[in-house]
C-alpha cells in the first residue's frame, strides 16, 4: 500500500518498482496493463530502466501492442542516458536495420559505450568487429582484449572465439592448452562450435 501511495503522489522510483510488481506478480496481482502504466509514468519522468522496460514491451508486445518504433524511441532514451542494456539493444537494431536505417558505425559506437560498462554481449561484439574490420580498422590483437572481458563474464560465444584466437594464435600468442580451456567452457554452456573445435583438439 505505501508503494501505491508513492507513486501515486508521483515518486518515479515507486512508479517503477510497481511497474515490476504488476509485471512479475509480485506481492500484488500480475497485470500487465498496470505494469506498462506504472513503466509509462516513470518513463516520461525520465527513469532509464523504466524506459527500456517500456521499449522491451512494445517490441516484445507485452501488454501493448507490438510497435517497434516506438520501443526504439524509449530505448533510445534509456540508452542517451547511459543505460548499457539499452545501448546494447540499440547497437543491435542499428548492425541488423531493425527499426532504424542500417548504420555500423552507429552500432560500434553503442555497442562500445555499452561495452566500457561491462555489457559481456556488447563486449563480444565489440571484438567481433575488430576482428573482421568492420566499420573500424582491423585490430586482432583489440578483438582478442574483448574477447577476453566477454569471456571471463561468461559469454559462451566469446569463449569459443578465444578458444580459436588460442587454437590459431589469433592476435594472441598460440596456445593449444589455452584454446582448449576457453573451448571446454564454451562447451559446458552447449555451444555446439565449441564443443567440435574441443573434439578436433
Amino acid at each position: 500500500d505505501n508503494i501505491i501511495e508513492q507513486a501515486n503522489q508521483g515518486d518515479l522510483k515507486a512508479q517503477f518498482k510497481l511497474g515490476i510488481c504488476y509485471e512479475d506478480g509480485i506481492g500484488i496481482e500480475r497485470d500487465l496493463n498496470k505494469a506498462i502504466e506504472w513503466y509509462q509514468k516513470a518513463a516520461e519522468q525520465g527513469h532509464a530502466v523504466a524506459q527500456l522496460n517500456l521499449g522491451v514491451c512494445y517490441k516484445n508486445g507485452i501488454g501493448i501492442e507490438r510497435d517497434l518504433n516506438k520501443a526504439i524511441e524509449w530505448c533510445k532514451k534509456a540508452a542517451d542516458q547511459g543505460d548499457a542494456v539499452a545501448q546494447a539493444y540499440l547497437g543491435h537494431c542499428y548492425e541488423k536495420g531493425e527499426g532504424v536505417d542500417q548504420n555500423l558505425k552507429k552500432a560500434i559506437q553503442l555497442y562500445s559505450q555499452a561495452a566500457n560498462q561491462g555489457h559481456a554481449r556488447a563486449q563480444y561484439r565489440v571484438g567481433c568487429y575488430y576482428e573482421n574490420g568492420d566499420g573500424v580498422p582491423q585490430n586482432l590483437k583489440k578483438a582478442a582484449e574483448w574477447q577476453m572481458k566477454a569471456a571471463k563474464q561468461g559469454n559462451a560465444k566469446a569463449q569459443c572465439t578465444l578458444g580459436f584466437y588460442y587454437s590459431n594464435g589469433i592476435g594472441v600468442e598460440k596456445d593449444l592448452k589455452e584454446g582448449a580451456k576457453w573451448y571446454k567452457e564454451a562447451a559446458k554452456q552447449g555451444n555446439a562450435n565449441a564443443q567440435c573445435n574441443l573434439g578436433f583438439l
